[in-house]
């Protein structure tokens, strides 16, 4: 509930500003809310993940990327292909890889 309280006062204080100065203020603090917000999430999602994890990550130039995590940063999570490739990825475009029964050994 209280980011719901944020949006309202935001709603209230956009509807009371006189000039633009007042505007660019309110637009300044929503957007510092909202990339503490996304900062905050992306660490959330971080923390779920661990090295040695097995991942997975859609990219447009190269599609399905799969790779172990070798380390995880406060932006990204480094990870690296079988072949030896090196990826830096942030944490909100990984997904974990259930390995096949299969191929455990």
């Amino acid at each position: 509930m209280e980011n719901v309280d944020k949006v309202k006062g935001a709603v209230e204080a956009i509807a009371k500003a006189e000039t633009n100065d007042e505007l660019n203020n309110i637009i300044e603090v929503l957007n510092g809310a909202i990339k503490e917000k996304q900062r905050s999430l992306q660490s959330e999602i971080a923390q779920s993940f661990s090295v040695g994890e097995y991942v997975k990550f859609f990219s447009k130039k190269h599609g399905v990327v799969e790779g172990t995590i070798l380390k995880i940063n406060v932006k990204t999570i480094k990870l690296e292909e079988k072949n030896g490739q090196v990826w830096n990825v942030s944490p909100n475009l990984l997904h974990k890889v259930i390995p096949d029964s299969a191929e455990v050994s």
